[in-house]
């Protein structure tokens, strides 16, 4: 049945037609990367600007280097972790690539990982050029019958791939320069890139580092860490990070101990306003680092959601290689005044490190 619809589907982009398929990310629509009229017929039914050029998707890696001028180490890398797969790598583009594909000498490309579309592409044997079905500025549609609803006779023919339930559209990484430049995040992860190339990721204009600093009841700990972390971090980064903390245990809409606030009012900073919350699946989730003061913390957020293993560490040592009974930081509750004081020092040397990882994240030169 499925090879029925593909040659159905290969039949309208011989036709110069637009198709819609699902993806492992949404549907997605596309049509001959090679064929004008294939993508100008996309820009409209998309309303999309036509400078904001589309994907080429392509069926195998070996034929990257069609497309590409000079593919570095770490873009091999990339490639051999994550494809197929929902990361869109943005190439210096090869004099192969179509002008309308061509964005001020660079090109997006991605092999995708569902096998309807990646059967389509393998079968087809060309390149597509392809974006998100939708209307820009739109939801995407999750659905064939969505497709078929919101666009009608526009499509040629839709791929049915039942409803895709993935919430977020590919990683969009930008290696063709040096620091790579994420262009948007997506369901690849900024840390899982950065395990794979040993360095940070610049970010690009309007994309935000979201932090996230955990404990237990979030009443002492990841307050002074968060409170300390917003007070040193520089005042040209603080629109770029965003900053939270919380607790595995923690009650809602708790107050900071009065020691807590006492031992950060010493360093300058005002705990008085802090109030607590519970660690939740969406604030693994929005958190591009997890900051932790012991292991059993990690544990937790790994019970919530195992993605969150690569953007995980404990604060202490963050960094650094050290024994792990080196890098938990204690819990104070019930210690004395010193202990909360001494536990302080030790958190605001552990963000130093941090703090210099985002210098070079938004300043790589």
């Amino acid at each position: 049945m499925l090879e029925k619809e593909i040659q159905e589907a290969i039949k309208i982009l011989g036709q110069g037609g637009v198709i819609a398929f699902p993806t492992d990310t949404v549907y997605g629509l596309g049509g001959d990367a090679f064929t004008d009229t294939a993508v100008e017929r996309i820009y409209r039914i998309k309303e999309r600007d036509r400078e904001k050029p589309f994907v080429l998707f392509i069926p195998e890696k070996n034929e990257l280097k069609k497309y590409v001028e000079g593919l570095s180490r770490d873009a091999q890398k990339l490639v051999n972790a994550f494809w197929p797969g929902p990361l869109t790598l943005v190439f210096r583009a090869s004099h192969h690539i179509p002008p309308r594909l061509n964005s001020k000498g660079t090109v997006g490309i991605r092999i995708p990982k569902d096998e309807i579309v990646l059967s389509l592409l393998k079968t087809y044997g060309k390149p597509l050029a392809t974006t998100s079905a939708n209307r820009s500025g739109e939801l995407q549609c999750r659905s064939g019958e969505e497709v078929k609803k919101k666009f009608g006779k526009e499509i040629g023919y839709v791929l049915e791939g039942g409803r895709l339930d993935h919430e977020n559209s590919s990683t969009v990484l930008d290696i063709s320069q040096s620091p790579p430049l994420l262009l948007r995040k997506g369901k690849i992860s900024v840390s899982s890139i950065e395990k794979v190339l040993k360095y940070p990721v610049a970010f690009g204009k309007g994309l935000t580092f979201n932090i996230l600093f955990l404990c237990t009841g979030n009443a002492c700990r990841s307050p002074m860490a968060l409170g300390l972390f917003r007070n040193r971090l520089p005042e040209r980064l603080r629109k770029r990070v965003i900053s939270t903390s919380c607790g595995t245990g923690a009650l809602e809409n708790e107050p900071a101990t009065e020691d807590a606030v006492q031992a950060a009012r010493e360093l300058g900073v005002d705990l008085s306003s802090h109030r607590s919350q519970s660690l939740s699946k969406f604030l693994i989730e929005y958190a591009d680092l997890i900051l932790v003061m012991a292991p059993h913390h990690k544990e937790r957020v790994l019970e919530l959601s195992q993605g969150a293993l690569e953007k995980t560490h404990l604060l202490r040592g963050y960094g650094k290689r050290l024994p792990l009974e080196k890098r938990i930081i204690e819990d104070p509750i019930g210690r004395p005044l010193d202990f909360y004081r001494m536990t302080i020092q030790i958190i605001e040397e552990s963000i130093r490190p941090v703090i210099e990882e985002l210098k070079e994240r938004f300043d790589p030169s």
